[in-house]
């Protein structure tokens, strides 16, 4: 098996878990596909290509030959827990898409998961190079909205465009050189009171968009790369509303598995560092101290996974006393 068949294999096991989310976006505009065990699904999996369609949103990844899977964990502002999710990289020159800067007719969905009729396909023009992020709608009076605005920039077309596609219940488009993100489901009002609705939703968050990022800093992804996919396995500690839940020692093997399998050498060795120190009674002493933030992340990482390992005891307080000092996060 080739390595990029090895990374799809993987892929497609995360895709058939019903506990793992997905996204495809960039920092400010993102689209998220999730679904729950009893939520209806059709699944197909062929051999570069993998889907699964639900009422409310569908998701196709692909193979390619130069994708890169980046596992990370990141630190959470509650004692003793952690973030976690996969980003799918690809080279920066292998990632481009259309890059379109204004809104852009783009006539038919050509490579639409679900059927989409008469429908029209737009390109809403946000300027990234990785990602793009389209409508598709059969709605006539949104079709003339967007046609009426194109050549212009979703900015400067101002709150009618965003309003016309909320009215419509557009389908939202997001995708990549890694596959694509539909999103069958209405957009919640724009109102204090409206909340991230359950299953496939999209956000666009002009103000963060803006800045130019491509992912958040506390996700290791190497210069001359660029996110094209992320995923999200089951966390060992948190359900999937992030509340607290038993460790699920089954969970954490296996997403420690990618950890050593995909993450950079210097993640991997220093978790098992600290995990082969404080097994052995060890002191932090006895621990080269981490020279970049990567490695502080991952031993602080550690130290909190040791916490559910063992539980508490001294040798694990004082490492902590070192590394995690009381109100540090």
């Amino acid at each position: 098996m080739t390595a990029s068949a090895f990374i799809f294999d993987q892929l497609c096991q995360l895709l058939d878990d019903t506990g793992t989310g997905w996204s495809l976006g960039t920092f400010g505009a993102i689209a998220e596909f999730n679904r729950h065990e009893q939520e209806d699904a059709s699944l197909a999996r062929q051999a570069n290509t993998a889907e699964v369609v639900t009422s409310l949103g569908a998701i196709r990844i692909l193979d390619n030959t130069y994708a890169r899977l980046l596992p990370y964990e990141s630190l959470s502002k509650l004692k003793n827990a952690w973030s976690q999710g996969i980003v799918i990289c690809l080279p920066a020159s292998d990632a481009t898409m259309a890059g379109n800067t204004v809104i852009t007719d783009l006539g038919t969905d050509e490579d639409a998961i679900t059927p989409a009729g008469g429908s029209r396909f737009f390109d809403l023009g946000l300027a990234v190079p990785h990602v793009d992020f389209c409508v598709r709608t059969n709605d006539p009076t949104l079709i003339h909205v967007l046609q009426k605005h194109t050549g212009t920039a979703l900015l400067t077309a101002g709150d009618s465009v965003s309003s016309a596609i909320r009215a419509a219940g557009a389908v939202r488009v997001f995708r990549s050189r890694l596959g694509r993100i539909e999103v069958y489901q209405d957009i919640p009002p724009d109102s204090p009171a409206s909340h991230t609705p359950t299953g496939p939703h999209t956000h666009l968050i002009m103000d963060l968009l803006a800045r130019g990022r491509t992912h958040a800093a506390n996700i290791p992804v190497a210069n001359g790369w660029l996110p094209c996919l992320a995923a999200y396995p089951p966390n060992p500690i948190r359900a999937g509303n992030g509340d607290l839940k038993s460790f699920d020692h089954e969970t954490f093997r296996r997403f420690q598995s990618l950890i050593t399998t995909f993450s950079s050498p210097e993640v991997a060795t220093i978790k098992r560092q600290v995990f082969d120190a404080i097994d052995g009674g060890k002191l932090p002493d006895s621990l080269r101290p981490p020279t970049t933030r990567m490695e502080r992340t991952a031993l602080r990482v550690a130290l909190r996974q040791c916490h559910h390992l063992h539980g508490s005891s001294d040798i694990l307080d004082r490492w902590k006393a070192v590394y995690e000092p009381t109100g540090r996060q």
